[in-house]
């Protein structure tokens, strides 16, 4: 049915990104060595939102939101700026949590109190700043944001997983360029990319094609194509009415 997104509507401090590129200059000092997880193999649980509701001082940004989101569908969320879109996001990928209402996953409640709750629940989000460390490599920035699985692989093997879902998806990149080297097109697919490494089932695009040219956005539109066939769940957000918004979505303008 065409029913759907109720109405409602990263930041990294500095620190963070000091130590990020402090940890990848280091291991430059043990040659081809990184902690590498593939991609998660868990069967997709439907994901609802039930009454989510999220104040900050004088402002109401969500008010009792209900939505649902499926397996192998993209879900395209749509609203002016400030009504409340990214606010619901990030609450389900653990970087607010809710003043009133819950998450369901597979019908139980989950409690998503951090990104790494998220990503553990196969949340992905890709924001509209990217998150990537400028001065590393594609596969550098990828393999410092996966787990430890209590096993070393040569960096060759993350650059080779990257090439795999690259074209699996349509999502070529170079894992060697320099992040600083390439294209906002193409750090955009870097950063899908390192989602879907950590196992995303879910992926939320925060207004992803606002840095896109139409071709690159028409291209954006093929992959997520591919990624609804294999059974992923992607929310698109947009405060963009010009969108030429593809049938096969469930949307709502807010």
């Amino acid at each position: 049915a065409d029913t759907v997104f109720v109405h409602f509507g990263e930041d990294t401090h500095q620190d963070h990104r000091n130590l990020a590129s402090a940890v990848i200059s280091a291991a430059r000092f043990i040659p081809n060595v990184l902690f590498y997880e593939g991609p998660s193999t868990r069967a997709f649980h439907p994901t609802v939102f039930v009454d989510i509701t999220k104040t900050f001082p004088g402002v109401v940004a969500n008010d009792h939101v209900s939505l649902d989101v499926r397996a192998g569908e993209v879900h395209a969320l749509l609203g002016e700026n400030g009504a409340g879109k990214t606010t619901l996001m990030n609450i389900l990928y653990g970087i607010y949590q809710p003043d009133a209402g819950e998450i369901l996953i597979d019908g139980r409640a989950a409690h998503i109190r951090s990104p790494r709750d998220a990503i553990a629940h196969g949340i992905g989000m890709v924001p509209q700043h990217f998150l990537l460390v400028r001065r590393h490599t594609v596969a550098e920035n990828i393999a410092l944001g996966l787990r430890e699985t209590g096993f070393l692989f040569p960096l060759r093997r993350v650059e080779h997983r990257i090439r795999e879902f690259g074209e699996r998806y349509g999502l070529t990149v170079d894992p060697r360029a320099p992040v600083w080297q390439l294209s906002v097109s193409e750090q955009q697919r870097a950063e899908i990319l390192k989602a879907l490494l950590r196992g995303a089932e879910i992926l939320v695009l925060d207004e992803p094609t606002s840095v896109l040219t139409p071709q690159e956005a028409t291209q954006l539109f093929a992959v997520l194509t591919r990624m609804k066939a294999e059974g992923h769940a992607v929310i698109f957000i947009s405060s963009s009415s010009a969108i030429n918004w593809t049938r096969s979505w469930r949307w709502r303008t807010v």
